[in-house]
């Protein structure tokens, strides 16, 4: 969840408004494209919509927080 957090976080910063095919790094925006100096996070723009896979980030680690709290209150 961490490293898709990341990616996640890298890929909002750049606000473009059309993600397509990435290639070592760089997504195509037709005329613009943008360097991201990393091809995991180039891929991870075009395959998802950088707000949306944080606020499942975020709902997710509600979810762990909720689930872990039982787990915690009975170990004290």
């Amino acid at each position: 969840m961490d490293k898709t957090e990341h990616q996640a976080c890298t890929a909002a910063e750049l606000q473009a408004p059309q993600w397509t095919c990435p290639s070592t790094g760089v997504v195509d925006l037709a005329d613009d494209p943008i360097s991201t100096g990393d091809r995991d996070v180039a891929y991870h723009i075009v395959r998802h919509d950088p707000a949306a896979v944080l606020r499942r980030c975020t709902a997710d680690r509600a979810l762990l927080a909720r689930r872990m709290l039982p787990l915690l209150s009975r170990q004290g």
